[in-house]
């Protein structure tokens, strides 16, 4: 503090010791304007000011209990003890200086945050119709898919790499053995370190899949309860169970591809799927009911003509598209 003091209002009798005591120290200038320009730089706005009672008692512990009088220390008790304070001063300067260095050094870092630090997160959004691949700061490729929502901070911590997902997306996540990565899908967690995966929640995140394409992933529910996952396995979380099994890939993951991929759907689900594939709403005619099962694929982001075209022959209907509706009849 008597050195902050000195820095900040410059009292004679300050001045009058540190002017001695640099005198006598002429190689320690260099580490006391160091400290005075941190202790500058920080902007010292809180006052140093003693009483008088204060600043004596200070002092005289400081003299290890020497004699004080009339609150004033003595001509000869000072000179005394001027390598004392010698020695105290520099002791201060070498803390101050030490603590400027690890204040810079923390906060290049960015290890110097405040505990009440919000991390600033990103949100992407697709709706209907809209599908869009990103690439993460960490080098993990994401798609995702229509209707679907992405929360990822803007940097990732340097422990591990978190993100929040609603709906559906492809991770091909990048290797880093140091920060696992996790993907957080209601109370399911699906953490790798370096692979490739698709996650699929419905609208209220109650029923989620999970579908490993490489690697290995741990996949773990809001109970603790975990399993691993290796290539072609999947995990399906119903009605608080989770459950793995082996999946299609065309059934759960083409879709990252660009492909349609239908097995023994009702038209029903069919017509579900186009509706969030391009944005069309679906008209059917009351009096001629559409039923039955359609099996087929249509790859390289078909049109939907294209689709419709492949279905209704199959399935033996008629079709109309205006603006963005599709009136259906047999």
């Amino acid at each position: 503090d008597y050195f902050i003091q000195w820095v900040t209002n410059g009292q004679n009798e300050s001045n009058h010791f540190w002017d001695n005591w640099i005198c006598n120290h002429p190689g320690k200038s260099n580490i006391v304007s160091e400290a005075k320009q941190l202790i500058l730089a920080f902007n010292y706005k809180q006052s140093f000011k003693l009483e008088e009672k204060k600043y004596t008692d200070l002092l005289e512990g400081i003299l290890k209990n020497e004699i004080v009088e009339s609150g004033k220390i003595s001509k000869t008790k000072w000179l005394k003890n001027q390598n004392y304070f010698n020695w105290i001063g520099w002791v201060a300067a070498m803390l101050i200086v030490s603590f400027g260095v690890y204040w810079i050094t923390a906060v290049k870092e960015g290890s110097l945050v405040s505990q009440n630090a919000i991390p600033s997160y990103i949100h992407k959004h697709t709706s209907r119709g809209q599908k869009i691949s990103m690439k993460l700061k960490d080098g993990t490729v994401v798609k995702l898919n229509s209707n679907s929502k992405l929360r990822f901070p803007e940097s990732f911590s340097k422990t591990e790499r978190v993100v929040y997902l609603e709906g559906e997306a492809f991770f091909d996540v990048a290797k880093d053995e140091l920060r696992p990565f996790r993907v957080v899908t209601g109370d399911i967690t699906t953490m790798a370190l370096g692979t490739s995966f698709n996650v699929m929640s419905s609208y209220n995140e109650e029923n989620v899949k999970v579908a490993l394409v490489t690697g290995v992933v741990e996949v773990k529910d809001g109970k603790g309860s975990a399993i691993i996952l290796t290539p072609n396995e999947m995990v399906i979380y119903q009605n608080g169970k989770i459950d793995k099994r082996i999946f299609d890939y065309n059934k759960e993951v083409a879709w990252s591809d660009g492909k349609l991929y239908f097995n023994e759907e009702s038209l029903d689900k069919v017509f579900k799927r186009l509706e969030d594939w391009y944005d069309f709403d679906f008209e059917f005619d009351l009096n001629t009911p559409i039923k039955g099962k359609y099996n087929g694929e249509f790859a390289n982001n078909p049109s939907l003509e294209r689709v419709l075209n492949g279905i209704s022959y199959a399935s033996n209907f008629k079709y109309k598209i205006v603006e963005n509706k599709i009136l259906i009849k047999n």
